[in-house]
């Protein structure tokens, strides 16, 4: 089965420059993963699953106090840290949403 967490929103300190790195800046990161529900779709218990919520959450706290000068360093950490402590999550991919326009965004994605 597919999973999509999509655009978790999160606030830290991301850029080159000095004025970029000045204020926190808006991110968008979506997780999205293959599991095997098989087990958990017989149970209907969520010890049988991947809790999204706590993957969710996962997410913000490590990122919390951050700071990177790269997306991709951003991203790198971020993807090794979600599967080291969810190895279940098969075919994980995350996408990393930035707004460094007066209008559009950059997105990165393995």
């Amino acid at each position: 089965m597919k999973f999509k967490i999509r655009d978790i929103e999160i606030l830290l300190s991301l850029g080159i420059t000095p004025e970029e790195r000045s204020l926190p800046q808006k991110i968008l990161i979506s997780l999205f993963w293959n599991a095997d529900t098989v087990k958990a779709e017989q149970s209907d218990n969520l010890a049988d699953t991947t809790d999204y919520f706590v993957v969710r959450e996962f997410v913000k706290t490590f990122l919390q106090d951050k700071s990177f000068s790269l997306l991709e360093k951003l991203h790198h950490e971020l993807f090794q840290a979600v599967g080291n402590y969810f190895p279940e999550l098969q075919d994980l991919k995350i996408t990393i949403e930035k707004f460094p326009f007066e209008s559009g965004s950059i997105v990165i994605e393995n």
